[in-house]
């Protein structure tokens, strides 16, 4: 996967204390998450994230929460996953 690391605008559900992106804007374009096929914790330095690799638009993306201040980035791409 390609390294971005880009600040997103994300759509997302809230329900059972979970939270799920549904969609995302990313350089003028708008994206439906069709599946979300993994979500994990990562950590860096004191700063905790919540990722969640999705597939989009034909593109496999991480999608990253940062838990402190409740950004989201777009972390890598893979734009030829289909």
């Amino acid at each position: 996967m390609q390294i971005i690391n880009e600040a997103i605008g994300v759509n997302v559900r809230f329900g059972g204390g979970v939270v799920l992106p549904i969609g995302f804007d990313w350089r003028g374009h708008s994206y439906s998450v069709s599946r979300v096929t993994m979500v994990f914790e990562r950590q860096d330095g004191g700063r905790r994230y919540l990722c969640f690799v999705a597939e989009a638009g034909g593109m496999l993306v991480e999608l990253v929460l940062d838990r402190e201040s409740l950004g989201w980035r777009i972390g890598k791409c893979e734009p030829s996953y289909t």
